[in-house]
């Protein structure tokens, strides 16, 4: 995902619907690329959009400490906190505005 998001197209994209969870790059000048990633997830579908350097990098840390980690999101306009099952770690990634 990080090959394809650049300055020009950083935007990761969740889509989230019912224990379906996807990651979704869209660049211009790259192409397209996306990935489903295990998750549990029950509530309306939802889209939101993030940095992908920052979602790597909180990724990378959790990863030092735990093997699962819980985002919690209350709308696609809200922070994404980020949990571990680990001790005391979490991480808050900003979502971004992007426009159809």
């Amino acid at each position: 995902m990080s090959l394809i998001s650049s300055e020009r197209g950083k935007a990761v994209k969740f889509e989230m619907s019912a224990n379906k969870c996807q990651l979704v790059v869209n660049n211009p000048d790259a192409g397209n690329a996306s990935m489903d990633v295990a998750c549990n997830y029950s509530s309306h579908t939802m889209e939101v959009s993030v940095n992908a350097k920052y979602l790597i990098s909180a990724i990378k840390d959790a990863s030092l400490s735990c093997d699962e980690v819980t985002v919690h999101l209350e709308n696609a306009g809200s922070p994404m906190l980020m949990t571990s099952n680990g001790e005391g770690w979490c991480a808050v990634v900003m979502p971004l505005l992007t426009y159809r």
